[in-house]
């Protein structure tokens, strides 16, 4: 559908949203620590007054929801 052709777009999410976010990494990652990882990153926003005010549940991580292989450059 062209942009031109949808007129007004009307925000239903009633002020809130769940994003989901893609984070990227290697094969071999261990996920338990990427997890934590985010846990404190979303500590750490919720301590800051110019974030905090956004979030009305602490970031979570539900795990691995694909896989790729990539080559090397060198290879």
């Amino acid at each position: 559908m062209p942009f031109g052709v949808l007129g007004a777009v009307q925000n239903m999410g009633r002020d809130w949203v769940i994003d989901k976010l893609t984070v990227g990494v290697t094969y071999n990652t261990d996920l338990d620590k990427v997890k934590k990882m985010v846990k404190e990153i979303g500590k750490e926003l919720a301590k800051d007054p110019k974030f905090s005010p956004n979030f009305i549940e602490p970031l979570k991580m539900q795990g691995a929801s694909s896989s790729a292989t990539t080559r090397s450059r060198s290879e």
